[in-house]
């Protein structure tokens, strides 16, 4: 539902992705579908002992056509969500997705 929403928003010059999931989920298969849509990633661990291994995730986005250059790993979701947000450029859309951990975070950051 999140790739068919995305794909109905107007133009986008660079989708960015901050994701982070519990280890329970079948982040891989989330991935899978929607993987190919993003030009870079921001990968960060979620604040329990749920979370998945980042280095898992990075590694998955690797073997799958992402580029080293492409990918950001942090110890904190906020740190990823700042580090992204500095990014954003005209035109540039970011997705916040995986935990609701994720969501909450980067909305707090957002709207202050």
């Amino acid at each position: 539902m999140l790739l068919q929403n995305m794909l109905k928003l107007p133009f986008t010059k660079h989708n960015l992705a901050v994701f982070g999931c519990a280890k329970d989920k079948d982040w891989q298969q989330a991935l899978r579908i929607i993987g190919d849509k993003f030009d870079h990633w921001y990968l960060a661990r979620i604040p329990n002992d749920r979370s998945s291994e980042i280095n898992e995730i990075r590694d998955f986005l690797l073997k799958n056509g992402y580029k080293p250059s492409q990918i950001e790993c942090f110890d904190d979701i906020s740190m990823a969500v700042n580090k992204a947000y500095s990014q954003l450029e005209k035109e540039d859309r970011l997705v916040c997705f995986g935990s609701f951990l994720v969501v909450e975070s980067a909305y707090k950051i957002i709207k202050s």
